[in-house]
């Protein structure tokens, strides 16, 4: 998931910042202009299921939980989500002193 947002984070969107935990994820981006964010999303999600069926050797369906989005006002709110998305696998594993899967643009 952490390549597939990185790979489209210069094509469809600007990347804030995101963390890929073992039950979901966390993205602040913004849509470029003429992209759709319901279909940046589809596209995240498709294309790091197809990869996970191929690396495990399975075939069916991955269960996808629909996803929530938010719009953030302004610059503020905006470092407050970057802030929390950074900080999500350190509140859930405290141990941790380095998490390789989030970033910050």
């Amino acid at each position: 998931m952490q390549s597939v947002i990185q790979f489209n984070a210069a094509k469809r969107f600007r990347l804030y910042a995101y963390v890929v935990m073992d039950d979901h994820v966390h993205v602040a981006l913004q849509p470029n202009a003429g992209e759709e964010l319901d279909k940046i999303i589809h596209t995240l999600k498709s294309y790091s299921a197809n990869q996970l069926q191929r690396r495990l050797s399975r075939r069916g369906s991955i269960r996808v939980i629909e996803s929530w989005d938010r719009i953030i006002r302004d610059e503020a709110e905006l470092m407050e989500k970057c802030v929390y998305i950074l900080n999500s696998p350190f509140k859930r594993w405290p141990q941790l002193s380095d998490y390789p899967w989030a970033g910050f643009k």
